[in-house]
C-alpha cells in the first residue's frame, strides 16, 4: 500500500478560506458555497517531514519556517497548483531533501538553496513544474572547494529536475516520462491537490476559460504520467476519467463560434427546458444539504434525497447520450457527403488544370517573368497537394512550399505570401485530421469499456492542438484570396485556361474549408458524448461509496466533506448539457436573427440564472421578429440558369456539377436575410425524351453568407442535402415550368416538420447530382434551370449588376 503513515502531530484542515488566496493571486471572484475540501489546506509536521499542500502556497513562507531552518525534519514536501516566491529567501540544506510539485511557480522573488558538500552530509532538491516564471538558484559546494550553480527557470525542459549532493559529489537528473515514483513520496498531498485543481478549474471556467483549460491540461497530463498511482487508487482513477472527459469537452466546445446547429433555434429552447426540470429537483436537495447550519440528521435526510434525485437523473443522461449519438450519426453522414463532393470536384480541377498548364507553357515561351511563371506553375499543383494532406500525405504540400521558397529566393511578396498561406492551410488540415482520428479512437474506447489505463494509452497519442472554426476559415480564405489574385493576373496576361481553372479551384478550396468545418463540429459533438458517458460511468461506480458515506456522516466529519465534494461535482455535471444547449441556442439564434443573443452560455450559473435564460428565449425571439422592418416576404426566383459549356460538359460526363452563388448574386439583390425553404434543379433540352423521371440530389457545402442592411455575416454548418424528383412532361423550353414537369418529390422539408429544421441561405456553393446517370442521354441537356423559394426582407440595395 502506497500511503505513508503520518505522525500523530499531523494537522489537517481548520484553516478556512484558503481558496481566497488562490483566487486573489489569479484576480478571480471566489465562487460561493464552496465545499469544505476547498476551504482547507494540508500543513503537517512530524518528526521526519513537513508537508504543505494547497492550491496556493507561499514558498518563501514555507521554507522560512523555524523547523525547516533548524534542520529538524529530513523531508520537506510542497505540493500546489500555484506556488509563489514573493520575496527572496536563502535556505541551506544539510541532510535534508526538498520536493516541490506545482503547476506553476511565480513571483518577483529569487530563491537560493545551498547544498552542502561536506563528506558526512547530503542534500537534495527536486522541482517538478512545467511553468516556472520565478527563479530558483541551486548552489552546490563540491568537496574540492569549487561551486556549481544550477538555475531552475522557464528554460527547464521535461517535467523538472533533481539536484543531489552526497559525499561531496553532485548529481543532476532531468525528470521525464512516468512520475509515479515522485507522486508516491506523499500520495495524500498529491491527491489533495489533484482533487482541488479539478474542482476549482470547473468552478472558475466562466471567469477565465484559458486558466481553467490550463489547469485541466496540467492535471490530466500529471495523472496520466502517474499510472501506478491510478492503478492503486480507484478514486483517483475515477478523477482522471472525469478530468480527461471534462478537458476535451471544454477545449472543443470553445472552438465553434459561428457554427450553426442543424435544427431551428426554438427546438433548443424546448430541449433546454427539459434539462432544466431535471436539474431543479436535484438542486433543491443539494442546497438543503449544503446548509451547514442544519443538524447532521437533517443534512443526512437531504443527502439521501439528493442521491435519489441523482439516480433519477441517470434516465435523463441516457436520453441525452442517445440524442448525442443521433447527432453524431447525422454529422458523419454530412461529412461523407461533402468529402464526396470534394473528390468529384477534384476531377473537375484536374481537367481544368490540363488546359491551364498548356496555357502557362505557351506563355512561358514569350515572356521572361520567371517569378510569375513559378507562381503559376505552383498553383497548378495546389489541388493535389491539398488533397494529399487530407489523407495524411504532407509531401506534396511541403514540396510545393519548398519550390516557392527556393526557385526564386528574391521573388516578390506574392510568392512568399502564397507559400505562407499554403503552409497555414496544410497545418490546419493536418491538425484537424489528426484530431478527428484521435477523438474517434477515444470515442470508440469509451463506448467499449471505460478503463483509465486504456484511455491513458489513447490520450498519449492524441494532440489536442485543434484550430477554431474561425482560424480554419481564415487560413482557407487567405489562400483563396491569394489564388484568385494570381490566377486573375494570369488571365489578364492572356494565359489560356486560367479563368476556368480558377473557377474550379475556388470550388475545391471552398469544399476543403467545409470539410474542416464539418470535422470540427463532429469532434465537438463527440467530445460532449465522451464527457457524458464518462460522467455517467463514474457516477454509477461511486454510487455505493456515496451510500456508505451518507450512513457514516452523523459520526464522521470527513464523510460530510467528501459528500459535499461529490454532490458539488454532480451539480456541475448537470450544468454541462445546459451549457451545450445554450451554446447551440446562441449560434442558432444568431443565424436566425442576424444579431447576438442576450443569453451568455456559462458552466457555473445557478439554477435561477438558467431559468432566467430560458425566459429570455421567447422574449428575444419576439423582439427580433419585431425588428425585421419590413417583415420577411415570400419570394420565388426563377431567373438562374446554368449554361456555361465547361460546366455542362462536366455534368454530361459525370452527372454532377457544382456552382457558387455569391452574396452579390443579382437574382437576390433586393433581399436581406434570405432563407430558402425549397430548392429545385431541372434539366432542360429540346431533345430530352418526355416521360422520363429524373431523380436529383441537391446539396451545399455548409459555408454560408448573409446580409442585413449594411452588415455581412459568415456562418458554417453541416452540409445540407435535399432531394428533387420530377417527371419531364414537355421538353419545349418556352413553356412555363409547371407545364414542363410534374413534381414527384419537391426540394423541401415536409411542411409538417419544416418549422423544426434549419433553413439555408442561397449564398453558398451548391452541387447537383443525378441518380443513375447511365440511364439517361445527358448529351441532350442544353441548360440546367434553378428555382429557389423562400423568404427575405425587401431592401433598397442597388441591383446595377
Amino acid at each position: 500500500m502506497y500511503r505513508l503513515a503520518l505522525a500523530t502531530s499531523l494537522l489537517l484542515a481548520g484553516v478556512q478560506a484558503q481558496a481566497s488566496e488562490w483566487t486573489d493571486i489569479h484576480h478571480l471572484i471566489e465562487p460561493t458555497n464552496l465545499p469544505q475540501s476547498l476551504q482547507s489546506k494540508i500543513m503537517t509536521t512530524s518528526s521526519t517531514e513537513i508537508v504543505a499542500a494547497d492550491l496556493y502556497l507561499n514558498l518563501t513562507e514555507v521554507l522560512s519556517r523555524p523547523e525547516v531552518i533548524l534542520n529538524q525534519q529530513a523531508m520537506i514536501v510542497v505540493v500546489a497548483d500555484t506556488l509563489e516566491i514573493p520575496s527572496d529567501f536563502v535556505l541551506s540544506l544539510e541532510n535534508q531533501a526538498v520536493f516541490i510539485f506545482a503547476r506553476q511557480i511565480i513571483g518577483a522573488g529569487n530563491g537560493v538553496i545551498n547544498l552542502e558538500g561536506s563528506p558526512e552530509s547530503a542534500g537534495m532538491i527536486t522541482v517538478i513544474s512545467e511553468d516556472i516564471q520565478a527563479q530558483i538558484d541551486i548552489i552546490s559546494s563540491l568537496s574540492d572547494g569549487s561551486v556549481e550553480l544550477d538555475t531552475l527557470d522557464s528554460s527547464m525542459t521535461g517535467w523538472g529536475k533533481t539536484i543531489a549532493m552526497a559525499g561531496g559529489e553532485r548529481d543532476v537528473t532531468s525528470i521525464t516520462g512516468d512520475i509515479s515514483g515522485y507522486v508516491q513520496m506523499n500520495p495524500l498531498a498529491h491527491e489533495e491537490i489533484f482533487n482541488k485543481t479539478f474542482d476549482m478549474a470547473a468552478l472558475i471556467y466562466d471567469q477565465n476559460p484559458q486558466l481553467s483549460i490550463q489547469m485541466l491540461a496540467w492535471l490530466e497530463k500529471s495523472m496520466r504520467a502517474s499510472s501506478v498511482i491510478l492503478d492503486d487508487n480507484p478514486l483517483l482513477a475515477n478523477l482522471y476519467l472525469q478530468t480527461a472527459g471534462f478537458k476535451q469537452f471544454v477545449e472543443f466546445t470553445s472552438h465553434n463560434n459561428n457554427y450553426v446547429p442543424y435544427l431551428d433555434h426554438r427546438l433548443y429552447s424546448e430541449k433546454y427546458s427539459a434539462y432544466l426540470n431535471v436539474m431543479q429537483d436535484y438542486q433543491q436537495q443539494y442546497d438543503r444539504f449544503m446548509d451547514r447550519s442544519a443538524g447532521n440528521t437533517e443534512r443526512k435526510k437531504s443527502a439521501e434525497l439528493a442521491l435519489s434525485k441523482l439516480n433519477d437523473a441517470t434516465k435523463a443522461e441516457s436520453s441525452i447520450i442517445d440524442h448525442a449519438n443521433v447527432t453524431i450519426g447525422k454529422l458523419e453522414t454530412a461529412l461523407k457527403n461533402v468529402q464526396k463532393r470534394y473528390n468529384n470536384q477534384e476531377e473537375a480541377v484536374f481537367d481544368a488544370r490540363s488546359t491551364y498548364l498548356i496555357g502557362v507553357e505557351n506563355w512561358k515561351r514569350k515572356e521572361e517573368l520567371k517569378a510569375a511563371f513559378e507562381i503559376f506553375s505552383a498553383i497548378a499543383n495546389l489541388g493535389s497537394a491539398v488533397t494529399g494532406v487530407f489523407v495524411g500525405n504532407l509531401e506534396g504540400a511541403s514540396a510545393l512550399t519548398k519550390q516557392l521558397a527556393e526557385e526564386v529566393p528574391n521573388a516578390a511578396d506574392k510568392m512568399k505570401n502564397l507559400a505562407t498561406n499554403i503552409k497555414s492551410v496544410t497545418s490546419v488540415i493536418d491538425n484537424i485530421t489528426k484530431s478527428v482520428a484521435g477523438i474517434a479512437k477515444l470515442t470508440d474506447e469509451v463506448k467499449k469499456n471505460i478503463v483509465h489505463g486504456k484511455l491513458v494509452g489513447v490520450v498519449n497519442e492524441f494532440n489536442f492542438d485543434v484550430p477554431s472554426i474561425e482560424e480554419s476559415n481564415d487560413a482557407w480564405d487567405a489562400l483563396l484570396i491569394d489564388v484568385r489574385n494570381n490566377l486573375r493576373f494570369a488571365d489578364s496576361l492572356g494565359i489560356r485556361g486560367a479563368r476556368n481553372y480558377l473557377a474550379e479551384l475556388e470550388k475545391l478550396i471552398v469544399y476543403g474549408k467545409s470539410i474542416n468545418s464539418a470535422q470540427l463540429r463532429l469532434v465537438t459533438e463527440q467530445s460532449r458524448l465522451i464527457d457524458l458517458m464518462i460522467t455517467a460511468e463514474v457516477n454509477q461506480r461511486q454510487q455505493q461509496r456515496v451510500t456508505d458515506l451518507i450512513a457514516e456522516m452523523e459520526e464522521n466529519e470527513a464523510a460530510i466533506s467528501e459528500l459535499e465534494q461529490h454532490f458539488m461535482r454532480a451539480v456541475n455535471n448537470f450544468k454541462r448539457p445546459m451549457y451545450a444547449a445554450l451554446v447551440n441556442y446562441r449560434e442558432a439564434f444568431k443565424y436566425w436573427a442576424l444579431e447576438e443573443s442576450k443569453v451568455k452560455p456559462a458552466l457555473n450559473k445557478s439554477y435561477l440564472d438558467y431559468k432566467s435564460d430560458w425566459a429570455t428565449f421567447e422574449d428575444e425571439y419576439s423582439l427580433a421578429m419585431a425588428s425585421f422592418q419590413p417583415e420577411p416576404h415570400g419570394f420565388t426566383i426563377r431567373s438562374i440558369n446554368i449554361t456555361d459549356p465547361a460546366q455542362l460538359k462536366n455534368f454530361i460526363s459525370t452527372g454532377e456539377l457544382s456552382f457558387n452563388l455569391p452574396l452579390d448574386e443579382a437574382a437576390f439583390c433586393r433581399y436581406d436575410r434570405v432563407r430558402l425553404n425549397t430548392v429545385r434543379a431541372v434539366l432542360q433540352g429540346s431533345e430530352l425524351a418526355a416521360g422520363q423521371e429524373f431523380y436529383l440530389d441537391i446539396t451545399n457545402n455548409g459555408a454560408y453568407q448573409d446580409r442585413l442592411k449594411d452588415k455581412q455575416f459568415t456562418f458554417s454548418a453541416a452540409p445540407l442535402s435535399r432531394s428533387f424528383y420530377y417527371q419531364l412532361d414537355d421538353n419545349r423550353l418556352d413553356e412555363p415550368l409547371e407545364k414542363q414537369i410534374s413534381i414527384i418529390t419537391d426540394g423541401e422539408v415536409a411542411k409538417k416538420y419544416a418549422f423544426a429544421y434549419f433553413e439555408p441561405t442561397p449564398f453558398t456553393t451548391w452541387s447537383i447530382a443525378l441518380q443513375n446517370m447511365k440511364d439517361y442521354d445527358l448529351s441532350k441537356v442544353e441548360r440546367i434551370h434553378l428555382e429557389f423559394k423562400g423568404t427575405g426582407i425587401p431592401s433598397t440595395h442597388s441591383c446595377s449588376k
